[in-house]
């Protein structure tokens, strides 16, 4: 066996070995902090947009609610006239027809009207699906509360969740109400 011999260059070589090892320890470390540093400014940074974007997002939502309402008189005086004028051509361009007059809205004369699969996302599998509960008009849904809502939405299987995605209930109600004018705005042409 060898003796272990302590001699100056060895020393030397250990001292330095040690140095460069501290000295590597230290970059790596530095450099971990300052990812730290950067992701933790990131996440201030990320924080602050999203808080700024849900602000925007809700001042956005009370100038939607606010044009809600001040479309909401404008498709019904179109929905109005709408059934003015057809009033007046299908009595004949002779019979002059008294603007005060109007029919209650909602007033509905065929039963396609009625058919749910008029709801935008509602096709003939959904219909089939609200059938089997028993749903087969608008004027059903459109009398829903949040809770009824929930029930039969509960029923529907694969095709749960879709009653508040498709906003059926809002749908419903504009075309049981006569408001189509708002409904084309809000869903598209019927």
């Amino acid at each position: 066996m060898t003796e272990f011999v302590l001699t100056p260059q060895l020393i030397v070589t250990a001292v330095i070995a040690l140095l460069i090892g501290l000295w590597l320890g230290f970059i790596m470390r530095s450099g971990t902090k300052r990812r730290a540093l950067d992701a933790e400014a990131r996440i201030a940074a990320l924080s602050f947009d999203f808080n700024t974007l849900l602000g925007e997002r809700d001042a956005l939502k009370l100038e939607r609610d606010s044009l809600d309402e001040r479309l909401r008189p404008l498709a019904a005086e179109v929905d109005r006239l709408k059934r003015l004028e057809a009033r007046r051509t299908s009595a004949g361009a002779e019979v002059p027809v008294d603007m005060a007059a109007d029919p209650a809205v909602g007033a509905v004369g065929d039963l396609d009207a009625l058919d749910v699969r008029r709801l935008k996302g509602v096709g003939d599998r959904f219909a089939a699906a609200l059938a089997k509960l028993g749903i087969t008009r608008i004027d059903q849904i459109a009398a829903w509360s949040g809770a009824d809502a929930d029930v039969i939405d509960s029923q529907l299987g694969s095709f749960a969740g879709r009653i508040r995605t498709d906003r059926l209930v809002e749908q419903a109600r504009l075309l049981h109400e006569g408001r189509t004018t708002e409904y084309e705005t809000r869903f598209g042409a019927l």
